[in-house]
């Protein structure tokens, strides 16, 4: 009888050589489908040697099922005609069942596999036809030997340029007219934790892909349609994408259209770009810029008013003027001090060394009745941060955690390295890597005794972003540190900066004495200005003043005060007596302390008419030599 392959052999090779020369993704496909589907024939595909066998490459099939699992296993009395550079050929019924079932195939077709040779063998082409009556001519074998080395000559360049796109730090990914991957270079299949081989023939509905692609919802679908549909691409649109630990993450996304040889798109490129470093570089620059502007305005605000102020209040007869006088000369001294203030300047040191110096200052934050554990000092794991706003940072975090300790509670803080792998640094929203751990753990707390407030949600909004802007994060975990203590509720915010390896920044010069506090602090004295000077002064450094005139307003505000008062400054002038009003505040309240001021050198107590940096730091000695 005469073979109808003979007849449509040769067309066929034309049209699937001709389908190698498409650009786009799927020319092995469309090479298998322009060959076998004209010549009747059921099953297509293209190996390629892997491991111990042979992984499908393309593979086509009229209706049957194609062959399951990443690796065949093909006859080895086929491997010896292979090395011949023979084809292999086989009507229906000759291969037996266990020769078939490790190339995934049943039923009795009948088979044809040639070989792609190279400085080895380097890929097979295998045909099968389920009819009984089917048989291969010789046509079709210099056919399929023709097809084969065409196709492993065109997946050889498909992929150099692949090895090319893998050098790209560009996420690269390429899909069908179905949206489903074709392929993706090295930096894509990365960042989705997943090979070539799981991504070939999926859509995103079918994978879970990070967040931080921007590549798995139906917003980016919907603009992978929208280029298919008209043929525009879309260049370096900018996408927002919610990562791990609520982080945002920025990306620069393109999409270009893949046309086939009629000129319709047949697929889409997806290029993605993290920009989010970029986009918070300019946000600084731009801060930095406004900043000093700000600061540069506020030096000029503080210079020409400070004189004036002085003026109106020194001259002014009204209460209510000079209470305004006063409160605007406070606003100049602030605006002053921000102008000195400086941008970052970020240097190595070592965390438990900055945290364990600031020991006193923790303590006085946390107050009386709460104990607080410190880093081991010697400690020198660095971290390349502005020491400033590391301080800033830990003050923070511990003011936020105080407000849910009640008497007895306990804070401890430790510094560790700590290495993130892919999974831990996931919940951070960073980068695996080496970092610094610095963790606040208060037990047992309260969460009953502090509201939300919007102070509190400052304070840890403060503490992350200066965290961020170090490269790090902050996370807060409030119900797993629950078992550190059986039985004892506890709060844990966990903060992590990118560790440095070198010798962390020494200060020879010991830092100067920290006069600032958070104290409620009472004065007592007749002088209006006088009172007023001081408790401007010591506002400024973070207490709470309360100001009386006469000793019965002093005893009244004292029983009010909640907490009471830790300090009293009684004037050396007070026209009830300075000793009377000592004792009488002092029986009232036996463990406050009491500091006498005077206005004149040689007098009794400290002078105030000087240099209230003095003042500051009696006023610091005074509360830090309370009893307990």
């Amino acid at each position: 009888m005469p073979d109808p392959g003979d007849e449509r052999c040769l067309p066929a090779l034309a049209a699937a050589l001709r389908s190698l020369l498409l650009p786009g993704a799927g020319a092995a496909e469309r090479a298998l489908a322009a060959f076998a589907e004209p010549q009747g024939l059921d099953f297509a595909a293209f190996l390629e040697p892997s491991g111990l066998g042979f992984a499908p490459r393309g593979v086509w099939m009229r209706e049957r099922g194609a062959p399951r699992g990443d690796e065949l296993r093909l006859p080895p009395r086929w491997l010896e005609a292979f090395a011949e550079g023979r084809v292999v050929s086989a009507p229906a019924g000759e291969v037996s069942p266990p020769e078939l079932k490790p190339l995934r195939l049943f039923g009795a077709p009948a088979l044809l596999a040639a070989p792609a040779r190279g400085d080895g063998l380097v890929g097979v082409l295998l045909f099968a036809a389920f009819g009984q009556r089917f048989t291969w001519s010789e046509g079709h074998a210099h056919s399929a030997s023709a097809l084969a080395a065409a196709l492993a000559a065109a997946l050889v360049r498909i992929d150099e340029t692949a090895a090319v796109l893998d050098h790209l730090p560009q996420r690269i990914a390429w899909k069908d007219g179905r949206l489903r991957y074709r392929g993706a270079n090295r930096a894509f299949a990365r960042a989705a934790g997943l090979t070539g081989a799981q991504l070939a023939g999926r859509t995103d509905r079918e994978l879970v892909l990070r967040p931080e692609l921007c590549d798995g919802g139906d917003v980016a679908r919907r603009h992978e349609r929208e280029v298919l549909q008209s043929g525009r691409p879309q260049i370096a649109r900018i996408e927002a994408t919610q990562v791990a630990a609520g982080r945002e993450q920025w990306l620069a996304v393109s999409r270009i259209p893949l046309t086939g040889n009629d000129g319709k798109p047949s697929g889409v490129i997806v290029v993605s770009e993290d920009i989010t470093d970029r986009l918070q570089a300019a946000a600084l620059l731009r801060h930095a810029e406004r900043t000093g502007a700000v600061a540069r305005l506020a030096a000029a605000m503080s210079a020409d008013l400070q004189a004036p102020l002085t003026d109106i209040e020194n001259l002014a007869t009204d209460e209510r003027i000079r209470g305004a006088a006063r409160n605007a000369t406070d606003l100049v001294r602030q605006l002053a001090a921000f102008a000195r203030r400086q941008l970052a300047d970020p240097i190595d040191v070592a965390p438990a060394t900055l945290i364990a110096r600031m020991g006193s200052l923790l303590a006085r934050v946390l107050g009386d009745g709460l104990a607080l554990d410190l880093p081991v000092e010697g400690l020198r794991s660095a971290v390349r941060v502005d020491p400033r706003q590391l301080e800033l940072l830990v003050v923070a975090i511990v003011r936020h955690v105080r407000s849910y300790m009640p008497q007895g509670s306990k804070l401890s803080i430790d510094v560790a390295p700590q290495t993130l792998g892919l999974e831990r640094s996931l919940g951070f929203g960073l980068p695996a890597g080496e970092y610094v751990r610095i963790r606040f753990l208060a037990y047992p707390v309260d969460y009953g005794t502090a509201e939300e407030s919007e102070a509190l949600r400052a304070r840890l909004a403060l503490a992350q972003t200066i965290a961020r802007h170090g490269g790090g994060a902050l996370r807060l975990n409030r119900d797993g540190e629950s078992s550190f203590r059986a039985g004892l509720d506890s709060l844990a915010i966990e903060v992590v900066l990118p560790r440095v390896f070198s010798i962390p920044r020494v200060v020879d010069t010991p830092p100067a004495p920290d006069t600032r506090g958070i104290e409620s602090v009472l004065i007592l004295d007749d002088d209006l200005h006088l009172r007023g000077a001081v408790a401007a002064a010591l506002r400024q450094l973070g207490y709470t003043v309360h100001i009386a005139e006469h000793l019965d307003e002093a005893l009244a505000m004292q029983r009010q005060t909640r907490p009471p008062p830790a300090l009293a400054l009684i004037s050396s002038e007070l026209s009830a007596g300075t000793g009377e009003a000592a004792r009488a505040l002092q029986k009232a309240q036996p463990e406050l302390r009491v500091l006498v001021l005077s206005r004149h050198a040689g007098g009794e107590g400290v002078v105030v008419s000087g240099s209230f940096e003095a003042l500051a730091a009696r006023v610091r000695q005074a509360l830090d030599t309370r009893p307990g």
